[in-house]
């Protein structure tokens, strides 16, 4: 079996329209947030990517 050393990305681009965002909870799941979580400690950039404003985004985003 070959083995393989990967090295962690330094930024992750996430779109959250509709994919990481449940619109009709105006939330990220819980499930996802530590996946998260773990890749900034690792030091992992975590950028948005969406079509919606900056004040739309903003909010959307905020921890609980």
């Amino acid at each position: 079996m070959l083995s393989k050393s990967y090295s962690l990305p330094k930024i992750i681009f996430l779109d959250i329209d509709d994919t990481l965002y449940i619109k009709d909870e105006q939330r990220i799941p819980q499930s996802v947030k530590p996946a998260l979580l773990a890749l900034k400690n690792q030091g992992v950039l975590l950028a948005i990517a969406t079509g919606h404003t900056w004040d739309y985004t903003h909010r959307s985003t905020q921890a609980d």
